[in-house]
């Protein structure tokens, strides 16, 4: 009997995976609505448990990108340039997710960074002329990577037939589409649709933040895939 069940765990482990991220909205929306809104704050507040394992996720999936990278220079340079170019990406969305340790080691932000970062810390992506978000929305830019990473599949499937292909490293697949969704629906109602004031929605972004930074990583193990298949078929 349990080896029935293990055995039918596995054969449908790519299904759970696939549709974990609504397992998770599940338990948020259940979290917040049914059994505790201040456990719920206490994890989507700044430094709180979400915005960490996010930062555990970005870290690692720039680390296993960076050895994706160097598996796959000698023979694809083109794989090896994107696939470096998503390593540093991530790596620098790790640090920026942590402040580049500045809470960690204590580090106070200098009196420009107070008056020219809208959370006062030392982040890049918060730094604006006026200290709010005016030239540069970065909730914009997760819209575009939320419907990339949920929808380009429609439009640029897997070429089965030439692994080689560019395109099957740079577009999420099916599978993984319910990671990027999320955040694209989110910050596309929370910045357009809250403007029309049918219902209002607050900041809950760190629970689809975690949920799309989890893509990432299931990304770069799939890359990782990829290049072992690139590697047995060459030989």
């Amino acid at each position: 009997m349990i080896k029935l069940i293990i055995h039918n765990f596995e054969k449908n482990l790519k299904l759970y995976i696939s549709v974990l991220p609504l397992f998770i909205l599940g338990v948020f929306f259940v979290l917040y609505n049914l059994i505790s809104v201040k456990l719920y704050w206490w994890l989507e507040q700044e430094d709180g448990l979400n915005e960490t394992l996010q930062f555990f996720f970005f870290f690692i999936t720039a680390y296993i990108s960076f050895k994706n990278a160097s598996l796959v220079y000698r023979y694809n340079k083109k794989w090896f340039a994107f696939i470096m170019l998503f390593a540093i990406g991530l790596l620098f969305i790790a640090l920026e997710e942590i402040s580049w340790g500045q809470r960690i080691f204590d580090i106070k932000s200098s009196d420009w960074l107070i008056a020219n970062n809208y959370q006062q810390e030392i982040t890049i992506h918060n730094i604006t002329p006026t200290g709010k978000l005016s030239w540069f929305n970065l909730h914009d830019l997760f819209i575009i990577v939320g419907f990339y990473g949920g929808l380009m599949f429609k439009i640029f499937p897997k070429d089965t037939k030439n692994l080689m292909r560019v395109r099957n490293i740079l577009i999420p697949q099916k599978q993984y589409s319910l990671y990027f969704l999320p955040t694209g629906i989110f910050y596309f109602y929370f910045e357009y649709i809250n403007r029309l004031e049918l219902y209002v929605i607050g900041s809950h972004q760190e629970v689809v933040e975690l949920i799309l930074s989890a893509g990432f990583l299931l990304l770069a193990l799939d890359h990782r895939e990829q290049i072992k298949r690139q590697a047995r078929n060459r030989n």
